[in-house]
Formats: C-alpha cells, sequence, structure tokens
C-alpha cells in the first residue's frame, strides 16, 4: 500500500461511536468504558490530524469531516463484513437483525416464522419493532419491512405485499341490534382506528359509495393490532388490512362484511442498504419473505 492505514481499532470504535454520537452508548456496545472509547477517538484525531466531533456538555457532535470520514468508513465496514459472510469456509450460525411494525410482525410475519426457523435454523433474527423510517446508518438493522413510499439513498426496496382493506367484527354483531346487513349500517356501530392507519375507514367508505355516511361513535389504538384485538372483543367494527387478519378470519375470531375490499396500490417493502444485498442470510430471508407472500 502506497500509504499507511490508520491504526483499525480506532477506526471501528469511531464508526461505533458516531453511529449514536455518545460515547457512553458506544462504550455500551463495544463492551469497554467510556474512557476508553475517548481514548481511542483522541488516537485517531491525533493520527489524522483533525476533530472528528465536537465535544460538548454531555454531548459529541460528528464535525462535517467526521460525517463525511463516517459515511465512507462505514461502507468500508459493511463491505468487509459482507466479504466475511460470503466465504465458502464461514460455516455456523448467522445473525440476521430485522426491523418491523409491531402490528405486521404479529399478524403476518410471527404466524409463519416456525417456516423460516425449519428451513434455515442457521439463521438467529433479531427482530426489533418501530414505526419510525429505519436509518440504516445510525442503527444496527440488515433488513427491514416497511410499508408505503420509501425514500433513501443507497438501499434497495423489494416491494412484495400490496395493500388489501377491509371492515371486520366478531360474528356477534351480525346477530344483535342494531344491524349489520348493508354498508350504511356502519354509522349506528362503534368504528375502531387505529392512530397510523387513520385515514383507512374514509378511504373504505368512499369505496363503497358512502363518503358522507355520518359516523357514530369511534374508538382509537395506537396499532392496528390494538384495534384488531378490541374488534375480536366485540367493541365494535375494524377497518383491516387482510393480510394481517387472515390467519383471524380463518379461524373464525373475526368475519369480514359486504365482500367490498379495497385494493391499493401501495405496498409494504423489503428494505435494505445495496452493499448488504449479497449477505447469505438476507438472500434467504429475503427469497422467503417473497415466497410467503406469493402464496
Amino acid at each position: 500500500m502506497k500509504n499507511p492505514l490508520p491504526p483499525l481499532n480506532p477506526l471501528y470504535v469511531f464508526v461505533v461511536a458516531a453511529r449514536f454520537e455518545n460515547f457512553t452508548r458506544a462504550a455500551e456496545e463495544l463492551g469497554v468504558t467510556q474512557a476508553a472509547v475517548s481514548r481511542q477517538i483522541g488516537v485517531l484525531e491525533g493520527y489524522l490530524g483533525l476533530k472528528l466531533f465536537t465535544r460538548k456538555q454531555r454531548q459529541v457532535v460528528l464535525t462535517p469531516a467526521g460525517a463525511r470520514y463516517e459515511r465512507r468508513l462505514r461502507e468500508v465496514f459493511d463491505q468487509i463484513s459482507a466479504a466475511t459472510e460470503e466465504l465458502p469456509v464461514r460455516r455456523g450460525r448467522r445473525r440476521l437483525n430485522l426491523r418491523v411494525y409491531a402490528s405486521f410482525a404479529q399478524g403476518w410475519l410471527i404466524p409463519r416464522l416456525s417456516d423460516f426457523r425449519a428451513r434455515h435454523p442457521q439463521i438467529d433474527l433479531n427482530i426489533s419493532t418501530s414505526t419510525e423510517p429505519v436509518r440504516f446508518d445510525r442503527e444496527e438493522v440488515d433488513i427491514a419491512i416497511q410499508f408505503g413510499r420509501v425514500e433513501q439513498r443507497g438501499v434497495e426496496i423489494v416491494p412484495f405485499l400490496y395493500d388489501v382493506i377491509l371492515p371486520v367484527c366478531n360474528p356477534r354483531l351480525l346477530k344483535g341490534a342494531p344491524p349489520l346487513r348493508q354498508p350504511q349500517d356502519i354509522g349506528q356501530h362503534t368504528l375502531l382506528y387505529a392512530q397510523h392507519r387513520a385515514n383507512d375507514w374514509q378511504a373504505w367508505l368512499r369505496h363503497a359509495g358512502l363518503p358522507g355516511v355520518a359516523i357514530g361513535k369511534r374508538l382509537t389504538f395506537e396499532s392496528s393490532s390494538m384495534a384488531y384485538q378490541a374488534a375480536i372483543e366485540g367493541l365494535g367494527i375494524a377497518i383491516a388490512q387482510l393480510c394481517l387478519v387472515q390467519s383471524i378470519l380463518a379461524d373464525g375470531r373475526l368475519v369480514s362484511l359486504f365482500q367490498m375490499p379495497l385494493w391499493r396500490p401501495r405496498a409494504y417493502h423489503l428494505v435494505f442498504p445495496a452493499q448488504k444485498a449479497r449477505y447469505p442470510a438476507l438472500i434467504m430471508f429475503r427469497d422467503w419473505v417473497l415466497e410467503s407472500a406469493n402464496r
């Protein structure tokens, strides 16, 4: 090599510290002390002759030079990790960090997960949940499942499950009062909403030709899974994503109403950094998800 490399351990410590912009959290991640992280950053800054962080009270912030350096180094470490994963002699367990919505995990992923584990017992899935868009440059996530538009540079996006919504309820509601025989009857019942999909009811009512129907009572929940559970308990009618309630419909805890599903072009997507596209564990999970969705 023409030019000597900077010391490698401080480089890795810097990448971890830059991800958190917090030396204490970096120390916890690395299993060392906060002082050790600070020393390693100092060694690297001394070698480079510039500041990578601006130290503030109880906080460190990347300098513009530090932010540019971190982006390039992160790509390099990802390439090293990918190259290591691709070695034919590498055997044993593999770990895949997956980010998903809690409702999607509960309604679609977990009911199918035993099939994935049976096919790929060597892969340990580490599943986290959040409704926030994933930040691959700031989080230890290899692949995520996101809904709707995904606008990130340097990522691959694979749609796999399109959006179909329909009203569902406990079958007991069909036998009681007030009646629930036609779409217009919905206004006499309690409607169950999920905060993160607050417009689904309005979209379905337009689809059913009822944009101006008077809505009486409503209950709003933080997540879709909570709204579905409320419907199972007979508290009202939920507007559901078909992919998340298929097993509940199959076992009879919920029934669909009026045979008027609304199909929309929005989709769930698999999203992952382009530099990780050749990870064997990621490829296995991606292919399994696509096959499961196509069923």
